[in-house]
C-alpha cells in the first residue's frame, strides 16, 4: 500500500482508540484533541486518490466522509467544550468519532 493509505490508517486508528490511549497519545505529543481531526483532515482530503487508484473502495471512502463530516460538525469555536482531554471521555461526539473511525478501519482490512 501506498504511504497515503497507511498514514489514512494509522490516522483513522488514532481516532478509533480509547479515549484513554488517545489522551496518552496526545500528552506526549504535547497537543490537543483538535490534532487528531487535524491529523486525519490532512489525510481524508486526499482520499479520493486512493479510489482511484485502487487502494480504498468507495465504501471505505464514503465512511471515510462521513467520519470526516461528522469531525466538522462539531469543529469551531462554538464547540470548544468539544475539544478537551475530558470531553475524549465525556462527549458523544467523541464516542460516535470512535465508532466511525472503527467502520472505516473495518473496510479498510
Amino acid at each position: 500500500m501506498s504511504d497515503l493509505y497507511d498514514n489514512l490508517k494509522r490516522t483513522v486508528e488514532d481516532l478509533a482508540a480509547p479515549a484513554d490511549e488517545q489522551e496518552a497519545m496526545l500528552r506526549k505529543a504535547r497537543v490537543g484533541p483538535d490534532e487528531l481531526a487535524l491529523d486525519f483532515d490532512a489525510f481524508a482530503a486526499a482520499a479520493l486518490n486512493l479510489v482511484e487508484s485502487g487502494e480504498l473502495s468507495s465504501e471505505a471512502y464514503e465512511a471515510v466522509r462521513a467520519l470526516d463530516a461528522h469531525l466538522v460538525a462539531f469543529s469551531g469555536a462554538n464547540n470548544a467544550a468539544e475539544w478537551t482531554e475530558d470531553a475524549l471521555y465525556h462527549s458523544s461526539n467523541w464516542a460516535t468519532a470512535r465508532e466511525l473511525a472503527s467502520k472505516v478501519l473495518s473496510l479498510m482490512g
